[in-house]
């Protein structure tokens, strides 16, 4: 497999595990200014949202708590999908042996 291939795969995949840090620090001040919770909180309802543990609520949401959990879900849900599909792609091509 050519070395541009590689790279480029590299790129998604760094560029997809960054997005998911971003992703999951926007979470935790979104629940923080949203919601007025602790730092510990906020990453916790993060993390657990976008895992989709499915553990009840850290403390109850307010309806735009709510909406920015459902948008939270979705951003997080996709970047997820594509972070697993990049590092699949990259196991199969055997770009850690």
């Amino acid at each position: 497999m050519p070395l541009e291939h590689y790279e480029q795969l590299q790129k998604q995949l760094v560029g997809a595990i960054l997005s998911l840090t971003a992703i999951l620090l926007l979470g935790t001040i979104g629940y923080g200014v949203i919601e007025h919770w602790s730092l510990l909180d906020s990453a916790y309802m993060t993390v657990i949202t976008l895992t989709t543990v499915g553990f009840s609520e850290t403390h109850l949401l307010s309806p735009t708590g709510r909406l920015f959990t459902i948008f939270l879900i979705s951003i997080g849900g996709i970047n997820i999908a594509l972070l697993l599909n990049r590092f699949t792609n990259t196991m199969i091509h055997g770009y850690f042996q």
